[in-house]
Parts: structure tokens; C-alpha cells; sequence
């Protein structure tokens, strides 16, 4: 199926809560601050549902919804949000497990 068709195809929806689901446990996984993991859902599923949101606080999420949340399904990763993890991962002291640039990876597979 092509990415197009999943996004635009009403028969897809089961599919996208799943996807969204996996998206879920995958930045739980990856230890993404509860206020990114929750901002990150709610782009992806608003691009899903072809909605348009307005942008919190988080200098992060507002650069890639600049970029587009369908990027962001596409493997285009802000740089923001790269950094985010980074500082994150540095902050909690777990950077010989997790690394910004890791995370990123692992959001352009999931893409």
C-alpha cells in the first residue's frame, strides 16, 4: 500500500490506530519525555485525519510542524527535536544507552 493511499484511503483507520499505537510504545521505549510523546500522537494523528492544529510552547513540535507532520511520516525528522533528545538523554544521564541521533534513527525506520 502506498504511504498516499494509506493517509487518504477512509478504509485505512484500524491501520492508523495501529500505527499510532506502535508510535506509542516506541517513544515510551526510547524514554521521549511524556510532553514530546504526547505532542509527536497528536501531530501524527492530526495529519492522519487531515486536521490542523495549533502549536504549543515547544520550540521543537512548532519547527516540525513547520516542516509538516507528513514529513515527519516520511522520515524528515526536525533537527529540533534531535536536539530535544539529546538534551533530554544528557539531562537523565542516560546517554550510553540513548543518544538524540539514535532516536532519530529509530523514528525515520518507523516511518
Amino acid at each position: 500500500m502506498s504511504h498516499d493511499h494509506f493517509i487518504t484511503c477512509s478504509e485505512s483507520t484500524i491501520r492508523k490506530e495501529e500505527r499510532l499505537t506502535l508510535l506509542e510504545e516506541i517513544l515510551k521505549q526510547l524514554k521521549t519525555p511524556t510532553t514530546l510523546q504526547s505532542g509527536i500522537i497528536r501531530g501524527v494523528r492530526e495529519y492522519y485525519n487531515n486536521i490542523t492544529h495549533i502549536i504549543g510552547q515547544r520550540l521543537d513540535l512548532r519547527k516540525q510542524h513547520e516542516i509538516g507532520w507528513e514529513h515527519f511520516n516520511k522520515g524528515r525528522v526536525s533537527i529540533n527535536l534531535t536536539k530535544s533528545m539529546s538534551k533530554h538523554y544528557k539531562k537523565e544521564k542516560i546517554t550510553e544507552t540513548f543518544t538524540g541521533i539514535g532516536w532519530t534513527k529509530t523514528m525515520i525506520e518507523f516511518s
